[in-house]
């Protein structure tokens, strides 16, 4: 830190860094779709079908991010319990812990990186050169009207995606399964 309680540069990037590896952590995503995945009114219950084999398979495969996020929320539910080993985490806990988790940390990553996650450009007139190399956190200040579009965006990128690439999967393995399907008796 700096005298004026500021990070210094390396630890601003050491933070983004972190942060960057999170947004990438495929079992922690998988939570993140899963969950939004949910929404019946948006997917309808094919959504919440399709994204549970990516949840199933992130409680099964953690990687250190999903693992420290359930450890929290264990914790966090004996802290409010006032009691060891007392709390109840739940799935639906879960969900909404790793997508707060997932996403919290947004602001201290740079424009550049959203925009290279989404796979998308913009245009200089949309978004300068000197914007994109600014930390979240700072663009927010810059111009909070383009930032608060972007973070929406970059959300709804990865949860209409990732649930789409689901959907897409579950059909696929229909017709990957179809004798299983069509030999197996009605009970």
């Amino acid at each position: 830190m700096t005298e004026d309680n500021k990070p210094t540069r390396e630890q601003r990037e050491e933070t983004r860094n972190t942060q960057l590896e999170i947004l990438k952590s495929k079992p922690l995503k998988n939570f993140v779709i899963a969950s939004a995945g949910r929404d019946k009114a948006r997917y309808g219950e094919i959504g919440e079908q399709a994204t549970h084999a990516g949840y199933a398979e992130a409680l099964s495969n953690p990687d250190e991010y999903l693992g420290s996020m359930t450890s929290n929320a264990f914790l966090g539910a004996e802290q409010e319990a006032g009691e060891l080993y007392g709390g109840a985490v739940t799935p639906l806990h879960l969900l909404k812990t790793a997508k707060a988790f997932y996403f919290g940390g947004i602001n201290k990553i740079k424009v550049s990186d959203i925009l290279g996650l989404m796979g998308s450009e913009v245009s200089e007139d949309t978004i300068s050169s000197s914007q994109k190399d600014m930390y979240m956190e700072d663009f927010k200040v810059d111009n909070e009207e383009t930032y608060n579009k972007l973070i929406t965006a970059y959300v709804q990128s990865i949860e209409m995606t990732g649930v789409g690439k689901a959907i897409a999967e579950s059909g696929k393995s229909l017709a990957g399964n179809l004798e299983r399907i069509l030999t197996q008796k009605d009970k």
